[in-house]
């Protein structure tokens, strides 16, 4: 048998492998190294607001899917994917003792869950929620129930650490929110700049995605992606370019600046190009992740030079 033999340099006062010498002599060791070293510039590249989702290995396939389904293949289109609303998750209302017409925010812990039936076979997944003080005589405790969802006992059980949204009812004498949006929390978001102890985007509903990967999603994008590539030859604010309201949108540190934002995109400055009539429009809520993206030659030959002023 063939022996690799390890020879003592005196200079080095180190041991030599012959055959990885070789190796690096016929440059194979370096050009393993170089591989090694483009693989991770790749990952750290910024990516363009147009390219395609697919052609990211970051994201799962299942989520690009997701995301194709509900109309978004692009950076550009993922990112003017607004939120609905947001959550201010630095403090947390009080559990009520009483109904009340507002819907709430809440944080607590699920202390019992079943799946119930009432009716003719008729069923309903119920979860009792308290916060951490524990609370006496109904207070600090709330019934949370959703009907015709039996995959909720999937998502929810006992001891998930949860947020609720939705409005206090009072159902023979508990306090019940019916369909409340929840997200679970888990340990290590603690430390987590996006989903807690900040204010949060609150996205709508993409079916086979949650929220919170969603937010991680948008988070990530907004990272990676070239800011030049989001900037518009329209941008009416020079002081606000389009990558910066995009920040201030999905994730602002107040709600003064989210709100500001908002209207500053609803303002009456910004309206879509109508390349047929050369005449403006209001955006609309169906036209906001259009407005971002870019905009397609039409068919006289006229290319507007953006889709939102």
């Amino acid at each position: 048998k063939r022996r690799r033999h390890k020879k003592k340099d005196v200079r080095s006062n180190k041991k030599v492998n012959f055959f990885k010498v070789g190796v690096d002599f016929l440059g194979l060791g370096r050009r393993r190294r170089l591989e090694k070293e483009g693989g991770r510039q790749q990952s750290r590249r910024v990516i363009s607001a147009h390219d395609a989702l697919a052609s990211f290995a970051q994201l799962p396939p299942k989520d690009i899917a997701a995301l194709a389904a509900a109309g978004l293949a692009t950076p550009a289109a993922v990112l003017g994917h607004l939120p609905r609303r947001y959550e201010d998750r630095r403090r947390f209302d009080a559990f009520p003792n009483q109904a009340s017409g507002l819907p709430v925010c809440l944080r607590g812990t699920v202390v019992d869950a079943a799946l119930r039936g009432f009716g003719q076979g008729r069923r309903f997944y119920e979860a009792i929620v308290m916060d951490g003080s524990g609370g006496v005589f109904g207070s600090g405790k709330v019934t949370c129930r959703w009907y015709n969802m039996p995959f909720i006992h999937k998502l929810l059980a006992t001891g998930h650490e949860v947020i609720l949204y939705g409005k206090v009812k009072d159902s023979n004498g508990r306090l019940v929110i019916e369909h409340p949006e929840f997200e679970v929390l888990r340990e290590e978001d603690t430390p987590a700049p996006i989903h807690l102890d900040r204010i949060v985007p609150i996205y709508r509903n993409i079916s086979g995605l949650a929220q919170r990967r969603l937010r991680e999603i948008i988070h990530w994008l907004l990272e990676q992606t070239d800011p030049a590539t989001l900037a518009s030859i329209c941008d009416l604010q020079a002081a606000t370019p389009r990558y910066q309201a995009l920040c201030e949108l999905h994730f602002p540190t107040t709600l003064e600046q989210a709100q500001a934002a908002r209207r500053r995109l609803h303002s009456k400055n910004f309206s879509r190009c109508n390349s047929t009539s050369y005449g403006v429009a209001p955006v609309t809520m169906s036209a906001r992740a259009a407005c971002w993206a870019p905009a397609p030659p039409c068919s006289s030959g006229f290319t507007p030079v953006c889709r939102l002023i």
